[in-house]
């Protein structure tokens, strides 16, 4: 039966896993209906991971979900992830994990490709997927594959520019203006002198 704890503002439930021990788990939602609905698929789920040796099915939306909500305080990238999500859920959205295949990712690299996608956004929509798999893995002793391990694209090299003399000049005159840097000067210099 869910259940509130004084120190959240989501419903809770204890259930008892494969090997038999009682554990508490935190639904992520205030509605009741819905802790109801979880606790009863978690207990099916256990149940069968114990009689059958059945591995418990995980959802790419419940992936993706918790691994935003619990990283979102602790990556600057934050903003990036829900723009990556935009592109992902069309292709992955309500499909279980252990049936998403390292085909399934080819498909949605040629397919973000044939939409103008760049290699370096399309590398960091896979990125965000395979950071959440390894991440379920590690963090929460999720069983599940990672079809999106290693399928980088190779990015085109950066753009090459050197400064022209004028440009030199200006940046030494703007770091000899700087007072509380008094060998800034000398390090862009050295920087300009060696090629750096």
């Amino acid at each position: 039966m869910p259940y509130r704890r004084k120190d959240s503002t989501v419903y809770w439930v204890s259930i008892t896993d494969a090997s038999g021990a009682r554990t508490r788990r935190s639904t992520e939602t205030r509605n009741r209906r819905e802790a109801e609905a979880l606790e009863a698929k978690w207990k099916v789920e256990q149940h069968q991971q114990r009689q059958w040796g059945a591995v418990p099915s995980v959802g790419f939306d419940e992936l993706m979900l918790k691994y935003i909500q619990a990283t979102k305080t602790e990556k600057r990238s934050a903003e990036r992830d829900y723009y990556s999500l935009k592109h992902l859920y069309p292709c992955f959205s309500g499909r279980n994990l252990q049936e998403i295949s390292a085909s399934d990712i080819r498909q949605y690299i040629e397919k973000r490709k044939g939409e103008g996608g760049k290699h370096a956004t399309i590398n960091k929509e896979v990125g965000l997927f395979s950071a959440a798999a390894n991440y379920a893995r590690k963090e929460w002793g999720w069983s599940i594959p990672n079809p999106a391990a290693g399928r980088r694209l190779r990015e085109p090299e950066g753009r090459l520019r050197w400064l022209t003399r004028a440009e030199a000049e200006w940046l030494m005159r703007a770091a000899e203006a700087q007072s509380r840097s008094t060998h800034l000067r000398d390090f862009i210099q050295l920087a300009l002198n060696t090629g750096c």
